[in-house]
């Protein structure tokens, strides 16, 4: 399974059920002519059982938000890829992002896939000018179809080791990770995140 489908990779904090409406809010949002501040309304199509796991409709706080796509999908529109910092309860309590949420109208769809690993988000964002901008996306960023690249990785591992790791030993982890297939071992490696939390 290694080579044959090959890695997934989560690339949002959030739940995984969340990330292919994320791509698809973000592919909205890069989209010429979209203004988020026009956003009447959000349409967001989904696969069956998707929200299975989406329990939070009105998240209040940043563990809530994690599990509500209203949520996602509003804070991707609004800012682009969520990081750690997006789920914080500050940023869940923002009047913007909660504005947006609740304009966000889900709508689960047939056919039923193979939950949670295949699946697919269509996301129709209505414009108060009547425009209407939308996205279909059916393997989110990090699937074996969809790998990430190189930066993306460190992205991620920058977001997660920030707080944890000093910043210049973030940089030397990452170094000595893209060239772990030539180290003889990997002592160098646990020595710079070994003592991480003391």
């Amino acid at each position: 399974e290694i080579v044959e489908p090959g890695i997934g990779v989560k690339l949002y904090p959030c739940c995984y059920a969340t990330h292919r409406a994320i791509d698809a809010a973000l592919e909205v949002r890069a989209t010429a002519g979209f203004d988020v501040d026009k956003v009447e309304r959000v349409e967001l199509y989904l696969s069956k059982m998707t929200m299975l796991p989406l329990i939070d409709h009105a998240p209040s706080t940043g563990l809530e938000a994690k599990f509500s796509m209203e949520y996602c999908v509003a804070t991707a529109l609004l800012h682009g890829p969520p990081s750690l910092g997006a789920f914080t309860d500050a940023k869940v309590a923002g009047p913007e992002v909660q504005s947006l949420l609740s304009r966000v109208e889900l709508i689960e769809d047939v056919p039923e896939l193979a939950y949670p690993i295949e699946g697919w988000a269509r996301i129709v964002a209505l414009l108060d000018d009547g425009q209407s901008f939308e996205a279909e996306v059916d393997a989110p960023r990090g699937d074996p179809k969809r790998p990430l690249s190189w930066d993306d990785l460190t992205g991620k591992f920058r977001d997660c080791a920030d707080g944890v790791l000093p910043t210049d030993r973030i940089e030397d982890v990452m170094s000595l990770v893209g060239r772990v297939d030539e180290m003889p071992d990997i002592s160098a490696l646990i020595g710079l995140v070994g003592d991480a939390r003391t």
